[in-house]
């Protein structure tokens, strides 16, 4: 029988995949290649784009290095915009709109199992005695497990993982006490202090 977790995987692939068929895979794809080239010109080439505005405006020093991040990464994305409007027009003037649709069903049914697995790897995260049996008694776990097997190691994002899953392991069976989030900041045990403020 279905449980929450089956029944919540269920309804993300579906509206996801909905999605995908709605938006066509152009749509789908051309936004995440925005977001991805956004980052990585606006990492690279802020400095540029500041340049350019001081030659226009007078920035203060202090908002400098914000505002060219920000305008170089709109910029981009406006940039995007326009050349993902132009290629849906090409697709739909070589009646290609049925092919968009497909592969925006199949890239929403992907970006699906992507969250799942992320989800279902932050789970893996914490204690099993926190978890129960849920994943035990799950049809798509194995599946959704196995994909995200596959995605680390098609990253080769094996050993990053497990030594976050370490760290976190060993902050929850072991948190850190108050003495050591602030060092030297307490100098008498609390019974002492509790002791120390009775009135006789």
């Amino acid at each position: 029988m279905a449980n929450a977790f089956d029944i919540t995987a269920l309804t993300l692939l579906i509206l996801l995949s909905l999605n995908g068929i709605r938006k066509g895979l152009s749509d789908e794809l051309m936004k995440l290649i925005s977001v991805l080239l956004a980052i990585y010109i606006t990492l690279n080439f802020h400095q540029f784009g500041t340049s350019l505005l001081l030659k226009f405006w007078e920035i203060p020093e202090q908002y400098q290095a914000l505002i060219g991040f920000t305008a170089v990464f709109l910029a981009m994305i406006l940039f995007m915009q326009l050349i993902t409007i132009i290629v849906k027009q090409l697709i739909k003037a070589l009646s290609l709109g049925w092919l968009d649709r497909i592969g925006g069903l199949l890239f929403g049914g992907l970006k699906a199992l992507v969250l799942l697995a992320v989800i279902l790897w932050v789970t893996e995260l914490l204690p099993p005695t926190w978890l129960g049996s849920w994943y035990q008694d799950s049809k798509a776990f194995p599946a959704i497990s196995g994909f995200q097997q596959g995605m680390v190691t098609m990253l080769n994002l094996d050993e990053e993982v497990a030594v976050i899953q370490a760290k976190v392991a060993g902050f929850i069976n072991t948190p850190p006490s108050l003495q050591d989030i602030v060092p030297g900041q307490l100098p008498v045990d609390f019974p002492d202090l509790i002791d120390s403020t009775r009135i006789p």
